[in-house]
Parts: structure tokens; C-alpha cells; sequence
């Protein structure tokens, strides 16, 4: 039985109060794309089981985590704490090199109760679409994991306000929803943001054009604008959208790609909709792990007909193989691709 598909298997509500109950267990497997929130979690951890002791720590990286290694840290006694506490990074433990796939199942299952093992993955799926089935079943016997993806928008907007308020400004509700759009719902992305903003405005409140003045949108947040603009067939904005990814130095076969999959999710999200189906419906078929961004999708979705997602999604397919061929000036092409989209299906 592998680890569930689903975000969130163990939720970080649960691990919030094991960690402040002092219940912290055995094994864990943080992953998800909110780096944050994963980094943070961890100094928690770290702050509970060995304070500002390191000596318990053991830290394992890649290649140095073979058998041995991470049996010998996982055996290892706590020095002066009562738990040691063991991290391991770019691992996938989920689908590993054969010699750890081979030890991992029983390491795993005869963790001593003194101590925590912590695998921290990046933002994909630990184990991909096929898991090593042995370590799997390990896992879920024994171990919990905690997808760590982008925080509802309530919750981040009030944490945005929080953030500008240690830092003495006054941030109302509407702002930190435009910086939040911005830094596409990732806290990672606000945090030097949020600094340079406050850094910046001469005020006590924030305002817009403060925000506007120093903070850079993360390519993802560029995209949903572009989206936005030609879901109103509004070529001007598109076009200025198009200006600011170029400005951050995407290759025409980025930024052509990214144009691509934000109106392949955008049909994926209209069939949803025309179906019928619900928010969870769509983010489990599609993959879509952050209900921030499924709301964006979903949304945005509603100004199409399917009928022009589908040529949308053509032209970019169309788009993308000039990448294989001779093509014309690249920016050129670019503004015709936005032109196309924005024209349309002029009855759809």
C-alpha cells in the first residue's frame, strides 16, 4: 500500500500539535512545494528534541545516505537529550538506488522510539507514479507524511499582515492580496518581498504603489495575469504580461511553454466544470496540489468556453513545435501567439 496521492496525508495541524504536545513520532516524510513551511517545521522539530544542542543532530545528504550510513544515524544514541534526531535530504525515499531499497524496509520498521527520522524531498511527489512498493508499505506502517503545498488565501493574506506589521507597517487585507498574487501564494517567494516593501514605503500603511515600485511577480503569478487578460480578449494587458516574463530573461521556448500548460490546466479545469465536478475533483485528477492555485484555475476557467481552451491550447502545441524548426523572430512570434489567443473564438 503506498503513501496516499492525496495532499496533506498526515496534516500539518496534526503535526503542529505533536510538535507543541511533545508527541513527536518516529518517522517522518516532508515534502510539497511551500519550502517554508517545510524549513520551518523542521527548525521546530529541531528546537523541541534538541534545543540549541546540535550534538544529537545527524544530517545525511544524497550519496553520503547509503545503508550503513543511515543505519548507523538511525542506531545512533542522543547525547544529552533525550532523542536524537536524524535528518536526511535529497533523498527519495520512496524510489531509491537499489542498495538503500534493499536495506530501507527494515530500517524503517525497528526505529528506535528515541529516535526521530526526518526525509526532507523538494516539491514533486516523493516516489513518482511507482513507488518501491516494500518501502511504501514500511512507510505507511510506520511513518507520516506531510505535503507541505501553498496555504489557503485567507491564511496567507493574514499572515502577510502579520509579517508587515513586526516590521511596523500597516497592511490592509486588499494589499496583501495584490502582493500575494504577485508572490503566486508562496510564503518562500513573499518573505524577501514583504522586506523589500516595507523597506521601501515611507508610511505606516502599505500602499499599492509602494508594493508595485520594488517587488518583482514570480513567473507563475505573470502567467495567471496573461490568462486573465486574454480571457478578456484585452491584447494591451496580455501584451504587457508577455513584456514582464521577458524581462525576467525566459527563453521564447519558456515562456511559450509556460502560456501552453496555464491554457492546457485552463481546459482541464472548463471539462470540470462542464462536468459538473467539484474543486477536489479537479485537483485530483489533474494533480493540482495547492487549492490556491485550483481556485485561480478554476476561476479564470469560467471566462472560456471549452471550445476555445481547445484552440488554445492547439495554437500553443502548434507553437511549441516551431521550437523544433525554423521559426521566424522570436519575439515576433510570441505576439502573434498572444494576438491568436486573444482573438479567438470570437463565439465561444
Amino acid at each position: 500500500m503506498a503513501i496516499r496521492k492525496t495532499p496533506g496525508d498526515y496534516p500539518q495541524a496534526s503535526l503542529r500539535k505533536d510538535i507543541n504536545e511533545n508527541r513527536i513520532s518516529s518517522l517522518y516524510l516532508f515534502w510539497g512545494e511551500e519550502s517554508y513551511l517545510r524549513e520551518f517545521y523542521i527548525s521546530e522539530i529541531i528546537k523541541k528534541l534538541a534545543g540549541d544542542d546540535d550534538s544529537s543532530i545527524r544530517i545525511l545528504n544524497g550519496k553520503n545516505c547509503t545503508p550503513q550510513a543511515l543505519s548507523d544515524a538511525v542506531l545512533s544514541c542522543p547525547f544529552l537529550t533525550e532523542r536524537s534526531l536524524v535528518i536526511v535530504r535529497e533523498v527519495d525515499i520512496l524510489s531509491p538506488d537499489a542498495k538503500l531499497a534493499a536495506a530501507a524496509p527494515g530500517i524503517l520498521s525497528s526505529i528506535p522510539p528515541e529516535t526521530c527520522l526526518v526525509f526532507v524531498w523538494g516539491e514533486t511527489e516523493p516516489g513518482g507514479s511507482r513507488p518501491n512498493k516494500k518501502i511504501a508499505e514500511a512507510f505507511s506502517s510506520f511513518g507520516k507524511s506531510v505535503c507541505f503545498s501553498r496555504p489557503a488565501a485567507d491564511e496567507f493574506n493574514r499572515w502577510i499582515r502579520r509579517r508587515m506589521a513586526a516590521l511596523g507597517k500597516n497592511c490592509s487585507s486588499a494589499e496583501a492580496a495584490y502582493l500575494a498574487g504577485l508572490c503566486g501564494g508562496l510564503m518562500y517567494a513573499a518573505i524577501p518581498e514583504i522586506e523589500k516593501v516595507a523597506a521601501y514605503a515611507r508610511g505606516t500603511d502599505i500602499t499599492r504603489a509602494d508594493i508595485d515600485a520594488v517587488v518583482t511577480p514570480v513567473a507563475e503569478a505573470v502567467i495567471f495575469s496573461l490568462t486573465d487578460a486574454v480571457a478578456a480578449r484585452d491584447i494591451a494587458g496580455a501584451e504587457a504580461q508577455l513584456e514582464i516574463l521577458m524581462k525576467q530573461k525566459l527563453r521564447r521556448e519558456e515562456a511559450v511553454a509556460q502560456i501552453g500548460a496555464a491554457m492546457r490546466r485552463l481546459y482541464a479545469a472548463r471539462l470540470t466544470i462542464d462536468s459538473g465536478k467539484s474543486r477536489a475533483d479537479y485537483m485530483s485528477a489533474f494533480g493540482v496540489r495547492s487549492t490556491y492555485a485550483a481556485d485561480i484555475h478554476l476561476r479564470q476557467a469560467r471566462a472560456f468556453s471549452a471550445e476555445r481552451l481547445r484552440k488554445a491550447v492547439k495554437l500553443c502545441a502548434l507553437e511549441e513545435q516551431k521550437g523544433f524548426y525554423g521559426r521566424l523572430n522570436d519575439r515576433v512570434e510570441l505576439d502573434a501567439l498572444i494576438f491568436s489567443l486573444c482573438k479567438g473564438d470570437r463565439h465561444g
